[in-house]
């Protein structure tokens, strides 16, 4: 690649990039969204920070790993696996913040709906995953095998989020 086709990408992207925050924040203004009081906007504003050093301690480690470990070892975990764990843990991070601040749903929105869904979610995933794996697929975490883990760390994902919208539900916060 030449470095003139590498700065038309890079300024391709940008304008990309501008693009989408432009499409945004013309639907924001157009359609309205749910109703979060200040208070849910500012605990979900400081989700989004914890997330997001979540998810950069997490690339930095996965970045160690390769570059020190995975040079050393002959079963390499596979990084596809790291990068959707790593997406799955983030996510984690914000519902978990949250749901423990009372920001994690609109206001008057029960979390006994969004706990169902997410119990279905895990519970099919859980299901695909085990039938998968008793139908002869391995579990690895490189190859193959490693779609099914990642199969396996989603239904692990939605079940947990699952058990903390139940939690939310039955531990009302005081006004």
């Amino acid at each position: 690649m030449k470095i003139g086709q590498a700065i038309v990408g890079m300024v391709a992207i940008v304008a990309a990039m501008a693009a989408v925050s432009a499409g945004a924040v013309w639907c924001e203004k157009r359609f309205l969204g749910p109703d979060y009081d200040e208070r849910q906007k500012i605990a979900r504003g400081n989700a989004y920070r914890v997330s997001f050093w979540v998810g950069t301690v997490y690339a930095l480690g996965g970045m160690v790993y390769y570059q020190f470990f995975a040079q050393a070892q002959s079963e390499v975990i596979e990084p596809s696996l790291l990068l959707f764990g790593g997406i799955a843990l983030t996510a984690l991070a914000f519902h978990t913040y949250c749901l423990l601040t009372n920001a994690a749903l609109p206001l008057g929105q029960r979390p006994g709906g969004t706990a169902l869904v997410y119990l279905l979610l895990g519970g099919v995933n859980l299901a695909q995953t085990i039938a998968r794996h008793r139908g002869g697929q391995p579990l690895a975490l490189a190859g193959q095998g490693s779609s099914l883990l990642m199969s396996l760390v989603l239904s692990v994902f939605f079940l947990s989020l699952s058990v903390l919208y139940a939690i939310r539900m039955v531990w009302q916060e005081k006004e």
